[in-house]
């Protein structure tokens, strides 16, 4: 009977096992559930122009289909509504060296334009409400963003990942995740993710190098005091310049670094950041309406 005992207790005790293994994958999918649905949740703000509902429209439609389930459309700041006494009245001053006479890269050869002013003003009042709701962390896209058909699995992966490697102390507390951007200096990024020899990913978080476009990105509350403290409006210049100069040197490519923006931000607070590769959306062709507007010389 002893054989027959020790068999039995060796049945009960792999059935033990197994069911506990199958508790814990059950308890792992109801995990990943519940990141996916904090993910799709994420509050999301959309900056649009009212003048442009037909856009306002399409964004919201293809946020939908991406799985983004929060979304609060932020009016964004018209640069046509703006002149010098609007600026006095919301506290703004322009960068004034902006302009490099004789540069040959041409957004340096020229004035900031209302555009710009309008865009930064934009995610300026996103970064204040981030701050004022007191958010842990919100998706800030502009209404010409298209996202990739597995966003909202790139976005639960990223989330998740980062989440896992700065409760493991193997990274610092992000400020801010790019979601969608235009890189000026792939190669010299460094992944920071490095995944176990010989297991394949689709996603991987890199630290970005010098990059343009705000598409879409993560921003934290951490990153959103830091950008609030910056001094932005004190001296504002084109948010694609000013952003990446908080995380790095300004230099979008080979000769177009300014060491003047360098300076000008060097009192301001760093931001960590990082970013998902592949892009988890980019910005989609057609009319821009920063690039359309006039330069504020010309309008004052």
């Amino acid at each position: 009977m002893a054989p027959q005992r020790a068999t039995i207790a060796a049945a009960a005790a792999a059935f033990a096992l197994a069911f506990a293994g199958c508790a814990g994958l059950r308890a792992l999918v109801r995990y990943r559930r519940r990141r996916l649905r904090r993910a799709s949740h994420l509050p999301t703000y959309l900056i649009s122009l009212r003048r442009r509902p037909a856009r306002r429209a399409a964004a919201l439609d293809r946020a939908a289909r991406a799985g983004l389930c929060s979304v609060r459309v932020h009016d964004a700041v018209d640069g046509r509504e703006l002149d010098a006494t609007e600026l006095r009245s919301r506290g703004v001053r322009l960068w004034r060296g902006w302009r490099l006479e004789g540069a040959r890269y041409r957004f340096y050869a020229r004035d900031l334009k209302w555009g710009e002013v309008g865009c930064a003003l934009s995610h300026h009042a996103v970064w204040e409400e981030v701050a004022r709701r007191r958010l842990a962390r919100a998706i800030v896209a502009e209404d010409d963003v298209e996202f990739t058909p597995a966003f909202e699995e790139l976005l639960t992966g990223a989330l998740a990942r980062l989440d896992d490697l700065v409760a493991a102390g193997r990274l610092a507390p992000p400020d801010l995740l790019y979601l969608g951007r235009k890189a000026c200096w792939p190669a010299r990024e460094v992944c920071v993710d490095d995944p176990p020899s010989g297991v394949e990913v689709r996603l991987r978080l890199v630290r970005p190098s010098f990059s343009y476009k705000t598409t879409a990105y993560v921003l934290y509350a951490s990153g959103a005091r830091k950008l609030l403290r910056s001094g932005f409006l004190s001296h504002l210049l084109p948010l694609d310049d000013f952003l990446p100069a908080l995380y790095g040197r300004h230099e979008p490519g080979p000769g177009l670094a300014r060491a003047d923006v360098d300076a000008l931000v060097a009192g301001a607070p760093r931001l960590t950041a990082y970013a998902v590769r592949p892009l988890a959306c980019w910005e989609r062709r057609g009319l821009s309406d920063t690039e359309a507007s006039e330069e504020v010389a010309g309008r004052t």
